[in-house]
Order: structure tokens, then sequence, then C-alpha cells
């Protein structure tokens, strides 16, 4: 008989598109660089001191989900470091977060569907509001990946 907790069991290795990074309640109130950071695997990603023996993820999908009222006008980015650096999501609007329930998959940067985000660089990643900060506009964002190695 298969056991009932075969999937609690496994590892994220073990299961394809893992949430390897969630925010909840994020503020888009203020335009600027690392608005809020988004700790890689709950802040487990390693991070050595090299690309090698550090964990790393392929990023799959990043979706920002469930505003508190239109926050359309707003254009967010998401990068490996405070700078605005080494996007993983190129400035994108969010323009189908036109209420509450509603959802906006991101699309991935170039570099992001072709490299692993290594935690050598940031064991996090940080969202940046790029344009059209909303006054107390707030969303949820959820990336999903593949563990590579954590």
């Amino acid at each position: 008989m298969a056991s009932m907790n075969n999937l609690a069991s496994s590892t994220p290795q073990d299961i394809g598109s893992y949430a390897v990074g969630t925010v909840q309640g994020v503020s888009l109130g203020t335009a600027a660089n690392a608005v809020i950071a988004i700790p890689m695997l709950s802040g487990g990603l390693t991070q050595s001191g090299n690309t090698t023996t550090s964990g790393s993820v392929i990023l799959r999908r990043v979706t920002v989900r469930n505003p508190n009222g239109n926050v359309s006008g707003t254009s967010v980015s998401i990068g490996q470091t405070k700078d605005g650096g080494n996007l993983v999501v190129n400035a994108s609007a969010l323009t189908t977060l036109t209420a509450v329930n509603t959802y906006q998959d991101l699309p991935l940067s170039a570099t992001a569907n072709t490299t692993c985000v290594n935690g050598n660089i940031s064991p996090t990643l940080y969202l940046n509001v790029t344009a059209g900060a909303t006054a107390n506009g707030y969303v949820d964002v959820y990336i999903f990946g593949d563990v590579v190695n954590p």
C-alpha cells in the first residue's frame, strides 16, 4: 500500500515548480529599488562564497496576485541585487491587477530563462517598484522554480 505521506516526505529537489520565494502584503507605495526582499527558500539558499558550491534554483514563474485594489498603474522588476541589477524580471506593468482576486504572471528576463539564480550573488531577490507607485497598494508575490542545489 502506498504511503499517505509520500509527497510530504519529498524535498524541493523532487518536486517541479516549487515555491522558492514568497512575500505577502508587499507595499507598492514607493518607487525605489529593493522595496521588498524576497528570501529564496525562506532564507535557506546557500551562499558559500563561490558559484560552484552555492545553492541555485531555476526560475519558472513569477506570479503577482491578490491586490487590495487597482494597482494597474504600477510597474515592477525583480533583481538579485539591492541596486536593481541582475534582473530576473524586467520592468513589467501590472496591467491586469485592477481588483481584488486578480493575478498576473510576469515574464522572466532572458538571463533568468537560461541561467540559474545562484546564492553566491544573493540568497535573496529584490522587488523594485520602477514606476507608478500606488499609495496604499499591496500585492502578494510568489516565485516558483526548480531547486538545483539548496
